[in-house]
Formats: C-alpha cells, sequence, structure tokens
C-alpha cells in the first residue's frame, strides 16, 4: 500500500485491499461477513458513515480470526507493507475503520506484522503513538557513501553536456553534502537545470554549501520556483486543483507565464524533492525541503510575510470551500486543520478563536485524535504566543490528557501551571478553571476526598456563583464525589441545589438537559440505598427528557445510552432481569451507531453482570471478553471492570489460579492508571479467594493494601468489605473474639454507607452469632453492644442494638 496515491488512503478501499490480496493467497478463506457488510453498504448509502466504519471493522475482524487460526497452524505471518507514511502521519485515522483504532490496525490478528516506510522520525507525543514506544522496531537509513553519491549523480544526471565528475570534484561534493540524500537529489537538480556547474559547486565553501544550493530554487524558471515556494508554503497538501485556485487569486504575485496542467505536472515530477501520486493530481515536498525553502528561499524574498500572507489566504478560501463539500469524516478534518494553519499564520489571535471553536467541540463530540492534531498544529506557533495564550493552551492540553485516560499526566501539568500562578488572581477565570480541572483529575483517580476540596473551594466564589450553568456543573462533580465517597445525604443535597438551578436557567433546552443529568445522579443516589422506587422514577424521567432532547436535536444520542444503562442498573437490583438486559441492548444499539467505544464496553460488562445474575455463566463470560477486548487500550476502568467480573466467574467455577491471576492483572492495572478504587477493590477480590484457599500470607497482604488506599480515599463500602473479610478470615481461624470485633466495625462502615448494606450486615452477624456454641453466644452479643455504643450510634441505628438483645433474650430462656 503506498500512501501516495490517493486510493490507498481510502479506508474501506484500503480495507477491500487488504481483503482481496488474502483471498489470492488463501483461496480456501470466504470473508462472509466483511462482504455482507460491504454490499450493505453500498446498496445503502443513509446508514451513518461512523456506523457503517464500525460495523465493517466487527465483520472484518471476525472473518480475520479463520486467517489467524490458518498462519498459527502454519506457523507464519502475514506482512503489511505501507510506503510514503509521511503522507499520512499527521492523522493516521484516516486509513483505520474505526476512530478508536490506532495505525497500523491489524484487526486483532495476532499473526499480521507492518513493514511502513516514511522520511520521518516517529512523534511520541502524537495520539497514534503514545506510549507504543516497545511495539515499535526502527531500521534508520543512513546517508549515502561516497561510491553511492557518484552512482546516484551518475543515474540522474539527464544532460550529457554536464561531464563526468573527477574523484576530487566527488570527494569535494560528498563532503560538502555529507551523503544526506535531499542535498545530493539538489545537485543533480541544479545541473539539470543548467543553474549551476559542477565546477561552481565544489568552489562553494563547506560552511555556505546547504543556503546557497538550497537558494538555487529561486533559479529556476518561472512559474516553476514559484510553485515550488508555494509548495513549502501552502504544506499540508498540494495537488493541480489547488494550484489553479491559487493562480486565479495571487494577483500579487509575480508568477510568470502559467503552463498547462500537463506540462506543469511533467515538470514538478522531474524534481527531485518532489513526488506525483500514480493515480492522482496530488505532489508531496520533501518535508526537509519545505524546512530549507523557507529559511534560505522564503526569508530573504518575504521577509515582511506580504505575499505568504496573500498565499495563506488563497489555501484558506480553497479549505473553506472544500469543507462545505465534505460535510463529515476525516477529510473534512483534514481541512479544517489546513486552516488553522493558515489562520494563525496570517493572526496568531484569530487563529487561536480558531483553534478553541473546534477543539472544544472535539472535545464535546469524543473526537479525541482530531483534538490531538489540532493542538499539534498550534504547537508550530509556540514561539509566537504570549504568555497568556502559552498557559492557555496548556489548560487545554491538560482537559485533552483527562480524556486520553491519563489524569495522572493531566494532574501533574495542573499543578505546574498552578504553581505559577503566584501573580494571578485566585478569582480569576483562569485560575478557577485549573482549579475545576484539576477536581475533575482527582475524580477520575478515584481520590474523591480532594476532588471535594477542589469543587468546594470553586462553589464559593461568588464569580462562580452568578454563572448558573458553571455553578449546575460544580455541584454535579460534587454530588458525583460524594456519591463515590457513600456520602449520600451530602450528594443529595449538590444534586438537588444543582436541579433548583437548572429550572431557573434562561435556556429551557439547556436547563433541562442539566436537570435530566442531574436526576440520573439522584437516581443513583437512590439505588445504593436501596430505595429502588425512587431510583427508578428518576432515571425514567430522565430517560424521556434525554429522548425528548435527541428528537428535538438539542443533544446526542449517547445521552440516551447513559440513561438506558442506569435504568437498567435499578432493574438488576430488583431482580427485574429481563428488564435491564433489554435497557442494557438498547444502549449497546446507541453507542454503536454513535461509534461510542466506551459506552459499548460498558454495555458489554452489564450485559455480562445480567448474565452472572441468572447464574449464566458462559455467557456472562462472553460478554466481559468482549468488554475486555473493545476497552483494552480505550477505557482502563471498564477493562479493570471486566477483569475483575471474569475472575469472580473463575472463582465460582473454582478456577482459583486463573482467577488470582486476573485479579493480580487488575492490580497492576489499575496502579498504572492510578485508579485507586478500583486497585483497592481488586485487592479485596484477591484476600477473598486467598481466604478461601487459606493462603494466610497472600490474604492477609492484600487486605493490608487495600485498607490503607481505602482509608486514604474515605471509600466507606470498601472498608466495610475489608473489615468482613477480616472476621470471616478470623471466624474461620476459631478466634471468635477479634472475628466479631471486625463484624461490628464492618456494621459500622455499612451505618455510614447505605441502609440496604447496613441491613444486610447486621443479618449476617446475627447468622454467625446464631451458628455458633452457647457459650460463646452471650459473650460475643455482649461484646457486640458495648461496641455500638461506643460508635455513639444507638440512636440513629437501633437495630443493631436489638438484633443483639433478641438472641440475649433467647439465650436467657
Amino acid at each position: 500500500m503506498d500512501f501516495f496515491n490517493i486510493a490507498d488512503r481510502d479506508k474501506l478501499l484500503l480495507a477491500e485491499k487488504i481483503v482481496t490480496t488474502l483471498q489470492e493467497l488463501c483461496p480456501g478463506w470466504l470473508p462472509i461477513r466483511f462482504t455482507e457488510a460491504i454490499q450493505k453498504y453500498r446498496t445503502n448509502t443513509s446508514i451513518p458513515q461512523d456506523t457503517t466504519n464500525n460495523l465493517l471493522k466487527e465483520a472484518l475482524t471476525s472473518d480475520l480470526q479463520e486467517v489467524n487460526e490458518r498462519l498459527e497452524q502454519e506457523q507464519k505471518s502475514l506482512l503489511l507493507c505501507f510506503d510514503t507514511f509521511e503522507i499520512i502521519e499527521e492523522n493516521p485515522a484516516i486509513v483505520v475503520l474505526s476512530e478508536t483504532s490506532t495505525f497500523p490496525d491489524t484487526y486483532q490478528c495476532e499473526h499480521i506484522k507492518v513493514l511502513m516506510a516514511g522520511r520521518n522520525a516517529l512523534d511520541w507525543e502524537h495520539p497514534n503513538w503514545k506510549g507504543r514506544e516497545e511495539e515499535v522496531q526502527i531500521v534508520p537509513l543512513h546517508p549515502f557513501s561516497r561510491e553511492e553519491t557518484a552512482a546516484f549523480i551518475d543515474g540522474y544526471l539527464t544532460d550529457p553536456a554536464v561531464d563526468q565528475m573527477d574523484r576530487e570534484q566527488l570527494l569535494a561534493l560528498y563532503q560538502r553534502t555529507e551523503g544526506r540524500p535531499i542535498l545530493i537529489g539538489l545537485i543533480v537538480d541544479a545541473l539539470n537545470n543548467h543553474l549551476l556547474t559542477i565546477d561552481d559547486l565544489v568552489k562553494i565553501p563547506v560552511h555556505e554549501f546547504e543556503g546557497r544550493l538550497v537558494s538555487q530554487i529561486n533559479s529556476l524558471a518561472k512559474p516553476m520556483n514559484w510553485i515550488v515556494l508555494f509548495m513549502a508554503h501552502v504544506y499540508h497538501r498540494f495537488n493541480l486543483a489547488l494550484l489553479q485556485h491559487i493562480l486565479s487569486q495571487a494577483n500579487e504575485l509575480p508568477i510568470g507565464p502559467l503552463l498547462n496542467a500537463d506540462e506543469l505536472a511533467s515538470q514538478l515530477a522531474q524534481l527531485s524533492f518532489i513526488r506525483r501520486a500514480a493515480n492522482s493530481d496530488d505532489f508531496v515536498l520533501h518535508d526537509e525541503m519545505r524546512r530549507l525553502i523557507t529559511i534560505y528561499c522564503w526569508e530573504p524574498l518575504d521577509p515582511d510575510h506580504r505575499f505568504r500572507k496573500e498565499l495563506s489566504r488563497s489555501v484558506m478560501n480553497y479549505y473553506v470551500r472544500e469543507t462545505e463539500r465534505e460535510v463529515h469524516g476525516p477529510t473534512r478534518q483534514i481541512y479544517i486543520i489546513g486552516i488553522l494553519y493558515h489562520r494563525l499564520f496570517l493572526d496568531v489571535d484569530d487563529g487561536l478563536r480558531y483553534y478553541q471553536q473546534y477543539f472544544r467541540q472535539a472535545l464535546h463530540l469524543q473526537q479525541i485524535s482530531f483534538a490531538r492534531l489540532l493542538l499539534l498544529e498550534v504547537h508550530k506557533f509556540q514561539q509566537i504566543l504570549s504568555n497568556h495564550q502559552r498557559q492557555q493552551l496548556l489548560l487545554g492540553e491538560a482537559q485533552l490528557l483527562q480524556r486520553e485516560e491519563r489524569p495522572a499526566e493531566a494532574l501533574t501539568l495542573l499543578t505546574e501551571l498552578k504553581s505559577g500562578t503566584e501573580s494571578i488572581d485566585k478569582g480569576s477565570v483562569y485560575w478557577l478553571r485549573l482549579l475545576q480541572e484539576q477536581g475533575k483529575c482527582y475524580l477520575k483517580l478515584s481520590n474523591f476526598v480532594e476532588a471535594a476540596a477542589c469543587f468546594m473551594q470553586l462553589l464559593e466564589r461568588e464569580s462562580i456563583r452568578h454563572d448558573q450553568v458553571w455553578s449546575i456543573d460544580i455541584l454535579a462533580h460534587l454530588g458525583y464525589a460524594y456519591l463515590q465517597m457513600g456520602e449520600f445525604e451530602h450528594a443529595l443535597c449538590y444534586f438537588e441545589e444543582g436541579i433548583a438551578l437548572s429550572k431557573r436557567q434562561s435556556k429551557k433546552s439547556l436547563g433541562e438537559l442539566h436537570y435530566a443529568d442531574l436526576l440520573i445522579g439522584i437516581s443513583e443516589v437512590y439505588r445504593q440505598q436501596g430505595k429502588r422506587e425512587e431510583a427508578l422514577r428518576r432515571v425514567k424521567i430522565a430517560h424521556m427528557m434525554h429522548r425528548q432532547a435527541f428528537l428535538e436535536g438539542q443533544s446526542g444520542e449517547i445521552k440516551i445510552g447513559n440513561s438506558l444503562i442506569q435504568l437498567g442498573n435499578v432493574y438488576l437490583d430488583g431482580s427485574d432481569i429481563s428488564r435491564a438486559d433489554q435497557c442494557f441492548r438498547e444502549a449497546y444499539d446507541i453507542y454503536l451507531r454513535a461509534n461510542y467505544q466506551e459506552g459499548v464496553a460498558t454495555a458489554y460488562n452489564c450485559l455480562g453482570v445480567a448474565q452472572m445474575a441468572v447464574g449464566q455463566l458462559d455467557l456472562a463470560s462472553q460478554w466481559f471478553e468482549k468488554a475486555k477486548i473493545a476497552s483494552i487500550e480505550l477505557n482502563r476502568e471498564q477493562y479493570i471492570i471486566s477483569l475483575n467480573s471474569l475472575g469472580h466467574i473463575q472463582k465460582q467455577q473454582d478456577n482459583k489460579d486463573e482467577a488470582i491471576m486476573l485479579f493480580e492483572k487488575a492490580i497492576t492495572l489499575s496502579a498504572e492508571a492510578h485508579k485507586s478504587y478500583q486497585q483497592a477493590e481488586s485487592f479485596i477480590n484477591l484476600a477473598e479467594i486467598s481466604i478461601r484457599m487459606r493462603q494466610t500470607e497472600r490474604a492477609e497482604h492484600a487486605l493490608q493494601e487495600a485498607r490503607i488506599i481505602a482509608t486514604k480515599g474515605n471509600y466507606l463500602r470498601l472498608l466495610g468489605k475489608i473489615e468482613e473479610l477480616e472476621g470471616i478470615y478470623h471466624f474461620v481461624m476459631n478466634d471468635y473474639t477479634i472475628a466479631f470485633q471486625h463484624f461490628s466495625e464492618y456494621c459500622h462502615y455499612m451505618a455510614q454507607y447505605n441502609q440496604q448494606e447496613y441491613h444486610a450486615a447486621v443479618r449476617e452477624i446475627t447468622d454467625r452469632l446464631l451458628g455458633l456454641p452457647g457459650n460463646q453466644i452471650t459473650t460475643l452479643s455482649q461484646q457486640l453492644i458495648a461496641n455500638w455504643h461506643s460508635y455513639g450510634l444507638e440512636k440513629d441505628y437501633p437495630e443493631f442494638i436489638h438484633a443483639c438483645n433478641e438472641i440475649l433474650d433467647m439465650e436467657d430462656r
């Protein structure tokens, strides 16, 4: 596949090319699902493009499993070769079927390997390559030797009048070029176009050679000299259609006599640093030449940027026209990036406004790769940005890092930015935004105490209190932080305050969206409190409002999927498995249509939980495996959930070693991703199975690690679970006094967390008490009552005392 050919840059045609070639190599292989999917796409063009791409990706991945098995059996690999990677290096997403995939896509076929050739070093900060250093083996091509230099010049000289170089001339040229192919090619161009002779070249001092040689481009015949300069400034892409547009508008540029398209194409193709695609009008300029031409040709010729600004305006007009034709998709994104570059070149303030518009939109629409590409484009102008503009840019980068599931890096960046704000008013919008983003990072890192502290600071600011939209956002995040800590009354208070504000918003539709989102938060509070009817009523209203907003074009369909997930969870808690399963499947369909892969992974995990609830462990395992595959490089949280869920299934099927392996992997990944809550939860899972296997040392270590994390994060439910397991461990060892001390602590935490969990804890303790020998029951019951009084909970939570007294009364009789 040669990316210089425009056809090879079409993601659908590229996938078809892989399939067609594979059929030639494997005659017995029938890509049934992919063939059906591509035919459906070609006959029904009304299917959304994102949905099509996702369906085709799934179909091809499924069909390739047979090829993968054959390669495994024959101990072979399939090698895909991609040439001219530099053409797509800024936006590799244009050639992969799914937006969530990275280039190169091997379609989950482990025996597919890739060889790619490109002129430029990989940018490890690019979203396509971030964190993938270990996947790539780089093989650099060294500069030409003296012999190769002589052979290249000899082979590409077209003018027979040029004398053959003698040994000294060759040595002189080799010293001046250092074997750099770009300069050796320029030597050939200069000789073929009679710009210099070999004698002229060897007389140029070594330290002046690069500049003097490159500047000869200005001496090319008109309009070729100008066209090469155009290509260097236009930068992103260049073809004859764009050239004709420039020539029709460039009134101030001294172009000279125009050539027809065929003559232009022929002369451009003869220059060593320009390539032309075999089946299109596209040309590409060597990246290194772009830098050299800017320094040695444009700067002396256009010191005040007057000519280049006119050129930028012309190119912008062309890109704007093209974006109107390309309403969606990666091609439109390429044009937007081109417009951004030239707007920044013309007026950096105007360019930054344009950047902010599309950057915020990309974040809102979950177009994370596109947002990263926009940010990279602005970074090229960093040297001319003011300090304030650089700070805003870094704040945007922190927001992007969060959405890239890199909250720890985002928090580090925000901390650095905050440390440099001594001279900035702590009530300024910039400082408040820093604090808000810091709170969101703490939420993603499961540091709910710190998150709540950030949002409380924000809520105390008068400027935020006057901004209703901002206030609602802060209240929603505060509610979520307290919800995760199990402090339901506080969570409910903030959610309801947000609802009151949303009702007063001037924009009715926006207020209703906030209202619906907050209702889902309230629904989750009631669900965790065991108040299922209250939870169900709230989420049903929210679901209806999200549907209405979608029909009116005020909201995306993803919000409907989110309310369906919550609705399904409420049904699941009420053991209405059929309705829960239906909700999860509807949400899955929505996420699939929207190509929202994080949602797809969430739906898979929910469907697995539903199947576990009815004892269908094999089906549940299949869903969790799907979730694991869907979330592996996309959403660590859902990936870790799938690992823990698979571990529980293995535990129930008595495959203890496999369960331990899954729980340990979940611990490692949650630590790497700074997911503290999930790390503590995974340690608890490991401790539970270790207790069953009587692996004392492992169980004690896991519980100790879980306790440290849960105490720091004030995770009440997990602290209660730790105490329960400690109690079970000592109970099994017949150490009843210590066991029931832990059981009373278990009840203590659950009383603070959740009435439903509290009542379940009381039942568990009374059941265990009643199973003891008679002489133990009285002493332990009295110990439990004394503990409860020491907590000061006898008035607010009397059920515990009543249960213990009933057991004592039974013993007295």
